[in-house]
């Protein structure tokens, strides 16, 4: 009857635990997310300027305009995500 009731007991505060863990990853991923958008903006001047060199440089690679912006934006989060992380090398 021990066995019983202790895995009862178990199930019970895994059952609870669960949701409050989920809703706390939850919670610092939000946050982190938000600081890296605002790190991120369109209406800086310089990502601006090294969003349009990098899709213009895709454009005259042969890319598509359409497919080099969504490849020029993904370039630049990702060259702006290595800079923001503190143990990344930086690109030059």
């Amino acid at each position: 009857m021990r066995s019983v009731s202790l895995h009862t007991m178990r199930n019970f505060i895994g059952a609870a635990a669960a949701p409050i863990l989920g809703w706390f990853v939850y919670r610092i991923n939000a946050i982190y997310y938000e600081n890296f958008r605002g790190h991120f903006s369109l209406a800086d001047p310089e990502t601006n300027a090294e969003m349009t060199s990098v899709i213009r440089h895709l454009i005259n690679s042969g890319h598509s305009p359409s497919e080099a912006k969504v490849t020029g934006k993904g370039r630049s989060l990702v060259k702006k995500e290595k800079q923001l992380q503190p143990s990344a090398p930086a690109e030059k």
